[in-house]
């Protein structure tokens, strides 16, 4: 597979889209990649908050639960740093330590900023790269 000119793959990076979800924009249309990216990050921030929620209500299941789907979904994007945050939390929240959950909700917080942007990097240029050609 060639890689489309508009991604720069970084040696050490947040996210870097893999070739199918790439493939899939450049035969379904850079909308429906952009689209995909979109919905991803709303359904993060979502899940994000309800953790956050949970942990303040201490109930820890739920947030055993939202992790363990959070941890899914970034393992479907690629997203693999942020998956293994995910999992560490949902290890956590699982033997009852609410400490190390809190710890790792920030963890998680702060690489899906990263993750977040990059995917807005890649469709904004996606979406670019479509309307030059």
């Amino acid at each position: 597979m060639c890689t489309p000119a508009y991604i720069h793959f970084d040696s050490h990076p947040v996210w870097n889209p893999p070739a199918d979800l790439l493939d899939l924009g450049r035969h379904k249309g850079i909308g429906l990649l952009g689209e995909l990216l979109q919905e991803f990050c709303k359904d993060t921030e979502s899940r994000i908050y309800a953790i956050s929620q949970e942990l303040a209500g201490g109930d820890l299941s739920r947030v055993r639960s939202q992790a363990h789907a959070l941890k899914g979904s970034a393992l479907q994007m690629r997203a693999d740093r942020l998956a293994s945050l995910c999992a560490r939390m949902e290890q956590a929240a699982d033997v009852g330590d609410r400490a190390e959950t809190v710890a790792m909700l920030e963890a998680v917080q702060t690489e899906f900023y990263g993750v977040g942007d990059r995917m807005s990097q890649v469709a904004n240029l996606a979406a670019a790269d479509s309307e030059a050609a």
